[in-house]
């Protein structure tokens, strides 16, 4: 009789669960495609700075980072995508004349990309991968990079390539 109540509950308790930012189950299995020009920016002594940057972007505190597309603020890595929906954001690096340009593109239908999530994959690449790169989990690709010599706003004229 007890376990007959019990079930409910849970149910009830995962439904609840289910509208927060709960955790994803670890280990999570995701692949790195890393950058492999020897010509590109690497991230230096800027990979402590971009790691704090890819939390920022990640956990919902980035409206206040300045403009990027279209004179628009950042968007926030973590959140609701639609289907094929892309997100962006851009930060001055700390050290030197350099941004660190994360994104992240649902290629399913709409669901949450979870703060978590979001934040392991683009910090992976920031400490797996010397020159950025492109981290692929379920239906999601969240790339980050490095780039030299231009602002955030100049940087919304570039692809978004891995």
């Amino acid at each position: 009789m007890r376990c007959l109540v019990f079930l409910p509950l849970l149910a009830i308790l995962a439904a609840v669960f289910a509208q927060f930012d709960v955790e994803h189950p670890w280990p999570m299995h995701f692949t790195l495609d890393c950058r492999r020009d020897n010509s590109r920016k690497n991230w230096g002594d800027n990979r402590g700075p971009a790691l704090e940057s890819a939390q920022q972007w990640c956990d919902g505190i980035s409206e206040s980072m300045g403009p990027f597309y279209d004179g628009e603020k950042t968007t926030d890595g973590g959140g609701v995508y639609a289907f094929m929906e892309t997100k962006r954001g851009c930060y001055k690096a700390k050290h030197g004349k350099n941004i660190f340009i994360f994104s992240a593109i649902n290629q399913g239908e709409e669901q949450w990309l979870r703060h978590r999530v979001c934040q392991h994959l683009a910090q992976s690449m920031v400490k797996h991968c010397p020159r950025g790169g492109a981290a692929h989990f379920a239906n999601w690709t969240v790339t980050a990079r490095v780039v030299s010599g231009m602002d955030c706003l100049w940087a919304s004229l570039m692809p978004m390539d891995t």
